[in-house]
């Protein structure tokens, strides 16, 4: 998109969006430590006074990166669990998000890329203070309540949760990996991240 041929009241928003999607695509691909400020400017092409015009350092990017992706994906993920109430439903809902989400565009990739890993780094130690902590404990309690329903194997539920994590986030870096990888996963089949669904 050319941002000098539209109107000067949309330009200065259109060039911060560009800059946090070039960021965005940046961190998902080379890993947030691995990419400087420079990085940003040569892949989006701008000089660095602009960018600092829009963004004080590369923290003030990952801030406006995460409430862009608690928008995009975590208030959408607590909806769900404050909508449905029966335990395996809610984590079939989930997958089908998951799966529709990677499949979809690259842009969704990439921020469920930062959502997870940008929150577990702010929440080492802290799970619980953020969205992605209130996620957790959201989680937790549903898979207790599962395993309460005889509906899922016995197992300790943070395991269980962070077993269910290290799946996505692999799938997620697989498909950065190789974005014209399409995944068809049965939604009911993921569900046995918890170990096992019971027959």
């Amino acid at each position: 998109m050319n941002i000098s041929k539209l109107p000067k009241s949309k330009q200065k928003e259109a060039r911060k969006k560009e800059i946090l999607n070039t960021a965005l695509k940046l961190f998902a691909v080379k890993g947030v430590d691995n990419v400087a400020m420079d990085d940003i400017c040569k892949e989006c092409k701008c000089s660095h006074g602009l960018i600092y015009h829009y963004f004080a350092n590369k923290f003030d990017i990952i801030k406006a990166l995460k409430v862009e992706s608690n928008k995009i994906i975590g208030d959408h993920i607590l909806d769900l669990y404050e909508n449905i109430d029966d335990p395996l439903a809610l984590f079939r809902e989930i997958n089908t998000f998951f799966l529709n989400s990677i499949n979809e565009s690259m842009t969704k990739t990439y921020f469920l890329f930062v959502f997870f890993t940008l929150n577990l780094i702010e929440d080492e130690g802290h799970v619980g203070r953020s969205l992605f902590g209130r996620i957790f404990k959201a989680t937790i309690k549903k898979i207790k309540q599962a395993q309460e329903m005889n509906l899922i194997i016995d197992g300790d539920p943070k395991t269980l949760f962070f077993f269910y994590l290290n799946f996505m986030v692999g799938t997620l870096y697989a498909k950065i990996r190789n974005p014209k990888l399409k995944f068809d996963f049965d939604s009911d089949k993921i569900t046995l991240f918890l170990g096992r669904v019971k027959q």
